[in-house]
């Protein structure tokens, strides 16, 4: 049997009430030679038999049962038991366009992308549109920095709206317990790049759930969170790409600075916090004495060194900080 193109991998986790509308809009895209692994990662519903049902019905499906090791095991069970020459992921409660990776895949080989992206929509549970923060608004092709700044303007983090090259994970993996994982390792993929390619075209459909892990509160996602970007702006300082690695800083320690003076950290988490806020000072050093970056950066480095609290309070406070000039 040839290899597919294309391996689409959906972790598969408590999502009975949409594993069928997504695994749908999956056999029904307009490039039919993928193949698409289910990863059940030991989901206590009816997922496991919905999965062996689908796969009943369709050679192109593979299902993996594994213990329930979290959306980055899943991923990362997946990406190792591809055949295809591309990679894409789709989240088990969503949908995808008819199109799309039909789109991803002609985008990508026509300008010589190791990565192609699309735009998504917001939906609602009964898929009825958001309003969405950001959209793309044209077509363009990104070189590796470029991609880097996008994401420290907030955009193009999240690994479910794109196709990859297969060899961009011969090193890298999802990082197994994190939550925002795709913050510790999008701009590890970018940075493989020569090129990425975007399709201004909304063919993702992110159902917006209450109940997920990503839209509740706790100081385990907003620690995650600040490591992800704080490890980012190691990784651009690394690169001599220090006024990127400053914008992530910056961001970063405004993160840390709201998971610091939450109280309901256990113990644990408390030392996380004291070791962590140790990196981020010996990184507010080096930035420092870089030279590089405003009078206001400096500032913000400056006032984090004193406090935390400060730093959060100051950025904050918006008459405070236009007296200053930030």
């Amino acid at each position: 049997m040839a290899e597919p193109t294309i391996s689409i991998i959906v972790p598969v986790y408590k999502t009975e009430a949409y594993l069928e509308k997504c695994v749908d809009s999956i056999l029904a895209q307009t490039f039919r030679d993928f193949e698409l692994l289910l990863i059940d990662d030991g989901s206590p519903d009816n997922c496991p038999a919905l999965c062996e049902e689908a796969a009943a019905r369709d050679p192109r499906i593979r299902v993996i049962h594994q213990k329930n090791a979290g959306l980055s095991a899943a991923r990362n069970t997946g990406v190792e038991a591809a055949r295809g020459e591309w990679i894409g992921f789709v989240d088990s409660d969503d949908s995808i366009a008819p199109e799309m990776y039909e789109t991803l895949l002609t985008y990508a080989r026509r300008d010589g992308a190791q990565i192609a992206v699309c735009d998504y929509l917001l939906v609602t549970e009964a898929g009825e549109p958001l309003p969405s923060p950001y959209r793309l608004e044209e077509d363009k092709v990104l070189d590796r920095v470029g991609a880097l700044e996008q994401m420290n303007r907030g955009h193009f983090k999240v690994a479910w709206n794109r196709l990859y090259r297969r060899e961009l994970f011969e090193t890298v993996r999802f990082p197994v317990g994190k939550i925002h994982e795709d913050e510790y390792t999008a701009h590890q993929f970018y940075w493989q790049c020569e090129r990425i390619t975007i399709a201004a075209k909304p063919l993702y459909f992110y159902v917006q759930r209450g109940g997920s892990i990503i839209h509740t509160d706790s100081p385990q996602k907003t620690m995650n969170l600040a490591e992800g970007i704080f490890q980012r702006a190691c990784f651009e300082q690394e690169q001599q790409l220090t006024r990127l690695a400053i914008e992530a800083a910056k961001t970063s320690m405004l993160v840390f600075a709201q998971a610091h003076r939450r109280k309901d950290l256990q113990p644990a988490q408390r030392r996380w916090c004291a070791e962590m806020r140790g990196r981020m000072n010996a990184l507010a050093k080096t930035l420092l004495k870089s030279g590089s970056g405003s009078r206001a950066d400096r500032i913000k480095f400056r006032l984090f060194l004193c406090s935390p609290t400060l730093y959060r309070a100051a950025l904050l406070t918006k008459s405070w900080m236009n007296k200053i000039g930030f």
